[in-house]
């Protein structure tokens, strides 16, 4: 790449930037999102969550491979599995935290 093709990738990225964070404010007036947009917007904390601790998970020394999906080979998964079942059930996040922390804390020793 040459330098003005960085700097025009910059200055691109900006404009873009900056535009989509105030289109709400150039409107000038309240903008009504329609019901259906605004319940699928409920979704999207927990999908950037998802997309964020599942190739962590599904990884096994950095890569994704067919042996991070079986949970006796890596303990992330097996940690995750279990603490998804604790918070299902009882609903308590604080709980949920420390007990996979501290089971994967104690897999990790076991497997490596």
């Amino acid at each position: 790449m040459t330098n003005f093709s960085i700097w025009l990738a910059i200055v691109g990225l900006t404009v873009m930037t900056a535009m989509s964070r105030s289109l709400f404010l150039l409107a000038g007036t309240r903008v009504k999102i329609p019901h259906n947009v605004q319940r699928a917007l409920r979704y999207a904390p927990a999908a950037a969550l998802v997309a964020l601790i599942a190739p962590e998970i599904l990884s096994v020394d950095h890569t994704l491979s067919m042996a991070a999906l079986q949970p006796a080979q890596n303990p992330k998964l097996l940690a995750a599995i279990f603490s998804g079942v604790l918070f299902f059930y009882t609903r308590h996040m604080l709980l949920m935290i420390v007990t996979g922390m501290a089971l994967f804390t104690l897999l990790r020793g076991h497997f490596w």
